[in-house]
């Protein structure tokens, strides 16, 4: 991993990259920091195949939405890091009133980031490339496809096999939560406790 001032040094030069392709009235319609190689100091652009080109400049409004959705790859922290790049970015543009420049960059923000998140959880109610999906009449399980592994599979099969040898950590009477081990990894398991018949019938068609 690299420090914060080496970090924040790339950022710039991702940032110089950006620049660059939206005074050409080009921009990645997918941008993000994987489309980024760092190789011997320098910086490369890749997969040319989402770059769309229109009038240049490109305008105000389509290049604060772009550097949005890069920016809405990155942490809250990485985010606090690109700041003094993106104000390097709009005096490089040649424009003023920077912070309602930055008002604005928060606010594409917030929405690429709640794109991501809305796509994220459509993948994970479905069997993809990300994400394991299996519903039945018994259950549903839902697993990121990268995590799956014997011992989890064992866990699915029994469940309170793995919570038996755990250390409890709360034994309510709605719900009981368990620290145990799961592929070598410390994990915390809640399972919420079925009271009687009626109670499993009201959990049966509520969404969880």
């Amino acid at each position: 991993g690299m420090d914060n001032e080496k970090k924040q040094a790339w950022l710039t030069k991702i940032l110089t990259v950006m620049q660059q392709l939206h005074d050409k009235g080009a921009y990645q319609n997918d941008i993000h920091a994987g489309n980024f190689l760092i190789k011997h100091e320098k910086i490369y652009l890749l997969d040319l195949g989402s770059v769309e080109v229109t009038s240049a400049p490109l305008s105000r409004r389509q290049s604060i939405a772009n550097l949005g959705q890069l920016a809405a790859q990155f942490n809250i922290a990485d985010q606090r890091l690109l700041l003094p790049a993106v104000q390097d970015y709009f005096r490089g543009r040649g424009w003023e009133n920077i912070s309602a420049l930055q008002k604005q960059l928060q606010h594409d923000t917030r929405q690429a980031w709640q794109r991501r998140v809305d796509e994220y959880l459509a993948k994970a109610h479905r069997n993809c490339s990300l994400t394991i999906y299996k519903k039945s009449f018994s259950g549903i399980f839902a697993c990121r496809r990268s995590w799956m592994s014997e011992d989890l599979r064992r866990f699915c099969k029994n469940p309170d096999a793995f919570m038996a040898q755990g250390d409890v950590l709360k034994a309510g009477n709605s719900a009981t939560v368990v620290k145990t081990w799961l592929d070598g990894k410390p994990v915390v398991i809640k399972r919420y406790n079925i009271k009687n018949l009626s109670h499993a019938l009201s959990r049966s068609v509520r969404t969880t």
